[in-house]
Parts: C-alpha cells; structure tokens; sequence
C-alpha cells in the first residue's frame, strides 16, 4: 500500500536579505531528513501560481522563515496558509545571542495578517545549526501531535458535544454547524451539562472581537427546531436574547443564519481543525471527527458551499417571528 508523504512548503525572501538561501536549504535539509517533502518556490516549484496551487491541495505543514525584509508575495502564501487552516511554524532570524527579540516590522507585518498566529509560538534562531535544531523539534512535536490526532468515532450525543466544544475553541477563522434542531435558536436543553458546554463555547467564539473576519454558516430543520420549542426542555428567553444580542453585534463575524423546513442531510460541524459528522447505523447514532489533513479545503469548500444553498437565509425579523409563534 502507498501512502503519500507528508509535504512541507518553506516561505521566505529569496535573495534580499543575507543568509535565507542558506536558511531555505537547511529547511528542506531537515524537512527530508525527516522523511517528508520540501517544497519552495522559485528553487522546487518555479510557478507562483502553482506553488499557490500547492500550497490549497497538496501542503500539510506551512514553515514560515521572517527577518528584516518585508515581501509581499511572502504575506500571500501566509494568508493563503491561514484561509486554509495549515498547520504554521513561524522562525525569526535574530541577531544578538541571547535575545528573543525580532524586528519590529516584521512584528507588525504578522500581527496585521494574522493577531492569533501572531499571539502564538515564534521560534528565534541564530544560525544555520540554531536554525536545524529548532525546525527539527518543532517538526517532530507536530507530527507527533498529529499522529495522536487520530480521527475520532464515538456514541452521540456525547462525544459529538464534548469534541464539538474542541472544534469550535480551536477554529479562528470559520465554523458551520448544520443541525436537525437549532442549538443557537433552543439553547441548551435544562439541565443537559454536556449540550451547556457546547453552546457556551459557541456564544464565546461568535461573541469575540476580531481584527480579521471570520465566517459562521448554521443551518438546521425549520420544522424539529419549532418542534422541540413545543417541549418545555428548553429556556427559550434566554436563548432568543443571546441570539439576538449576537445578531445585533456580530463582532466582526460574518454570520448566516439558514432554515430549511426538511433538512435532508448528516449533521456536522467544520472548523478549521477537522470535521464532525453525526450519523445513524441502525438505531444507534455515532459522531466521527476527521481532522484537517485528512480532507481537503477543496472538498470542505463544496459542502460548505451547498450548505449555503439550503432552505432560505434569515433575518433577525425571521427568527423573532419563530419565536413569537413558539
């Protein structure tokens, strides 16, 4: 059986500053030490264009080397790493030894594409060896992470809320849910802790203020959503107020709200880090997390894509309406 390596696209300068081509060597040194592929442009891949194309089908880890020069076309391969939910390793080149600090441009220039890849782990280094080492812990932290990422399959409802909860604290750029009844429109059921933590951490991350945009899509049945609003397990004051508070504000999210009468589909939850899928086999329902590198943005893209064809789109007057006729 084949099994594809795992491919790693090294971004940086090229020529204007001193020292990156060595950098950028040792980088695929390393990389293919390790038994993975190292992709760089212009030395691997002589196309940007199709180093871009790499980078949305075929890339699983994304290193990104900084130092004093700004390059534009590096800060459209980061982004595109980012739209995409790559794994990044920042490296910043340093001068003096010791010193954790680099340059305030660069600093700048990564916290305006990206505050929370700023806000997270940057690698310093010196030297080439300096340099090797780090790329290379790091490297071997990430896989072994990964390789403890397994997909996950469990009884629903319990698994699918409890590593909903991770899927949603994990994603910073977009998150679909797509329900037979609206956690967002019922709140949690009464009592239901497991349903309570799902729903907290999905109000915290619509809630939270973002110098980037990201994306919400919910979709979910019109007709089981008003259903279980019939039922009395649910505190429905409470809910509308904190859907209409989120709705009012929006925090720098675009959000979309879609109803469909009949919802003919397995219900799920994309974030940035995988996808959870919840489905029936015989009278038992099961929840399945696949992670990230095992779709592709292209395919994830497609489903979000018909999510967004389903039932009609609706207003905060919509929703307000379903409540009042509850």
């Amino acid at each position: 059986m084949f099994f594809r390596k795992n491919s790693v696209a090294i971004s940086s300068v090229f020529e204007r500053e001193p020292g990156f081509k060595d950098y950028r060597f040792t980088a695929k040194t390393v990389i293919e030490s390790l038994g993975m592929e190292a992709c760089r442009n212009p030395e691997d891949i002589r196309n940007q264009d199709s180093f871009n194309n790499m980078l949305r089908n075929e890339v699983d880890f994304f290193v990104l080397i900084v130092g004093e020069v700004k390059s534009e076309m590096v800060n459209e391969e980061l982004k595109i790493a980012i739209a995409i939910g790559l794994p990044i390793l920042v490296f910043a080149k340093i001068d003096k030894k010791d010193s954790r600090e680099f340059s305030q441009k660069i600093c700048d220039s990564l916290r305006q594409i990206s505050p929370e890849l700023y806000d997270a782990h940057i690698t310093t280094f010196e030297n080439c060896e300096s340099f090797d080492r780090e790329l290379r812990n790091e490297l071997l932290n990430r896989m072994y992470r990964r390789i403890r990422m397994s997909p996950v399959i469990g009884v629903d409802p319990p698994v699918a809320y409890t590593e909903g909860v991770t899927l949603i604290s994990n994603a910073k750029h977009r998150i679909v849910v797509t329900q037979n009844t609206s956690i967002l429109l019922l709140g949690p059921r009464l009592g239901n802790t497991i349903e309570q933590d799902f729903y907290d951490e999905l109000v915290k991350w619509l809630k939270k203020k973002r110098q980037q945009k990201s994306y919400f899509l919910h979709v979910f049945s019109l007709s089981e959503t008003k259903k279980a609003m019939k039922s009395g397990d649910y505190d429905l004051d409470k809910a509308r107020k904190q859907l209409i508070e989120i709705m009012d504000s929006a925090c720098g999210n675009t959000i979309t709200i879609r109803g469909a009468e009949c919802l003919d589909t397995t219900t799920h939850v994309i974030g940035d880090t995988g996808m959870g899928l919840n489905f029936k086999i015989a009278s038992q329902r099961y929840y399945l997390f696949l992670p990230s590198f095992f779709t592709k943005d292209k395919e994830l893209q497609q489903i979000i894509s018909g999510n967004q064809r389903v039932g009609n789109r609706l207003t905060k007057k919509d929703i307000t309406t379903i409540y009042d006729n509850a």
